[in-house]
């Protein structure tokens, strides 16, 4: 697709300017919507103009490519169904004492905002660190538990199973 006459004046300003190389992403986009809106209209018109050649050039070179026999064929394929993969169906999600884990440790615990290790952490890594700190004993039994649910009638019910 042709780029828009804000993108080639984006793309002219990196490359003209070399204050903006230095600048992250998103402070180039603000910068750069920042100038295109104090540009004057020559400079607009100049870019306007740039990008509907572009955007000609586009249409003349797609309506060129739909009379070939290539596009032809990509129709037909797609008519029957034949262009995109069929998605991948998953079996049944298996639990493991982790999964458990977590699943029964969803909410924070009181207690747990005085702990350095996990003050300000997501709920996964919360979990990943109270879980390194459960003795070997309370992980086995954890995963026994997974264990007799994976092989009984009793379907895990947490989010991990969709």
């Amino acid at each position: 697709r042709p780029l828009s006459s804000f993108i080639l004046y984006g793309n002219y300003l990196r490359e003209t300017d070399p204050k903006i190389k230095e600048l992250s992403i998103k402070e180039q986009a603000t910068v750069i919507g920042q100038r295109w809106k104090e540009a004057g209209e020559k400079m607009r018109e100049t870019f306007n103009k740039k990008a509907a050649e572009l955007k000609e050039e586009y249409a003349r070179r797609r309506d060129e490519y739909e009379q070939t026999d290539e596009y032809k064929e990509f129709q037909k394929m797609i008519k029957e169904g034949g262009g995109a993969k069929e998605k991948r169906k998953r079996g049944p999600v298996k639990i493991s004492g982790y999964r458990l884990f977590v699943s029964e440790n969803k909410e924070p615990q009181s207690g747990d905002e005085n702990d350095e290790e996990l003050a300000g952490k997501n709920h996964m890594a919360r979990c990943g660190v109270k879980w390194s700190r459960l003795s070997q004993e309370a992980r086995d039994e954890y995963n026994e538990r997974a264990a007799k649910m994976n092989t009984s009638s009793i379907a895990p019910t947490d989010d991990y199973s969709k």
